[in-house]
């Protein structure tokens, strides 16, 4: 996800990524070391942690233009937890002419809860909580 998104350009997203896509991975930025995005966010002074272990594509690390960080973190949540709900895994199935990769798909998701795991998390908890505080 992109510094300039917002509600609205995160439900697009959603509808453009259940209607063409049969599995999607949503992730805010994660400004590593020795990139030109790490150079650019630090002048811009929009890094919120260096916390190394929250670099792993689930936490917010970035101020955003549009959002707050914490509403941010919660628009990433519900956008993959809405994209994987059982309603959207059914329509993929229903139009995906890979049936076994989007019955796995929909199995893992739902019946396993894998996109809840990260959620319920402690280190995941915690974070949103800091960026409820900042925010």
């Amino acid at each position: 996800l992109s510094l300039k998104e917002t509600p609205d350009t995160i439900r697009k997203l959603l509808r453009f990524a259940c209607k063409y896509t049969d599995s999607a991975q949503f992730f805010p930025l994660s400004p590593f070391p020795e990139t030109e995005a790490r150079e650019e966010y630090e002048r811009k002074r929009i890094i919120l942690s260096n916390e190394w272990y929250l670099y792993d594509g689930h936490h917010v690390l970035l101020k955003t233009d549009k959002m707050t960080p914490y509403e941010m973190q919660i628009a990433d949540e519900w956008l993959s937890k809405e994209y994987y709900s059982l309603r959207h895994c059914l329509e993929r199935f229903g139009r995906s002419p890979s049936k076994y990769s989007s019955l796995v798909i929909a199995v893992y998701t739902n019946l396993f809860h894998g996109i809840s795991r990260v959620s319920k998390s402690r280190q995941y908890i915690k974070h949103l909580r800091y960026l409820k505080s900042i925010s």
